[in-house]
């Protein structure tokens, strides 16, 4: 699953900016801890944890994010609408500001193996190169230890010495440590490398479809069996369902 989201900004720190024009430029000369003090409450406002946290939720559910910039093709040139050109946000801070808009941007989407879309006004461009990474994709499978169920891993790719030369590789960061029970469902010991499951439903008599389906993780595969059943009214003896 594919998830693209297209936003004007999505700040790893927010108001990073801001606080840089405050301490570094406007209150710099009135205040000279002013540049520290600021630093200080930079630190405090980091989205990131949260970025990855909603990654590795993306990741345990086999979805991609390619974020899509729409502010277009950002630039470092100041802003002319400001009355007094003394005032205005220096080059350093404006190119701050467009580097923090993209950053959480290029975080959900590394982490989940998708691609920050960004510095380009003509979306045709993104979206062509969404196409062609979607082209070319793989599968990879790995022995893992047993971990506990929720547990969020991290998994790190390389390529080889030789091949890694001038490309580059995407794929998801992390994985979560699944249960072997299904949600709703109540599992029992293996017999002869087999679980069996039961879910309980009420059901007025009748007859009805009966659809299972069984997923692989690893591969994706999904498997479905149907089978008619027929639930006997109260009562009725010897009924075999």
């Amino acid at each position: 699953k594919v998830v693209v989201y297209v936003t004007d900004g999505l700040p790893q720190r927010p108001g990073l900016s801001i606080l840089d024009y405050l301490g570094n430029q406007l209150c710099r000369d009135f205040r000279p801890n002013a540049p520290s003090e600021v630093a200080a409450e930079m630190v405090q406002y980091d989205e990131a944890s949260s970025f990855n946290r909603l990654a590795a939720h993306a990741n345990a559910n086999r979805v991609t994010f390619y974020a899509l910039d729409a502010a277009g093709l950002r630039d470092a040139t100041g802003d002319i609408s400001v009355d007094n050109p003394a005032l205005a946000p220096r080059f350093e801070n404006t190119s701050l500001f467009a580097t923090n808009a993209q950053s959480g941007l290029h975080i959900v989407s590394t982490e989940t193996g998708g691609k920050a879309l960004v510095n380009a006004n003509d979306l045709a461009i993104l979206f062509d190169d969404v196409s062609s990474h979607l082209s070319a994709s793989y599968s990879l499978g790995f022995p893992a230890t047993r971990g506990k169920s929720g547990e969020i891993r991290q998994v790190s790719v390389r390529l080889a010495r030789h091949a890694a030369r001038n490309r580059r590789i995407d794929y998801r960061r992390t994985y979560r440590e699944k249960s072997l029970l299904v949600g709703g469902s109540s599992g029992t010991a293996p017999i002869n490398g087999s679980y069996r499951f039961e879910v309980g439903m009420d059901l007025p008599a009748g007859g009805y479809q009966i659809a299972v389906g069984v997923r692989d993780e690893t591969t994706g595969v999904t498997s479905l069996v149907r089978e008619s059943v027929a639930v006997p009214s109260a009562g009725v003896a010897g009924a075999e369902r």
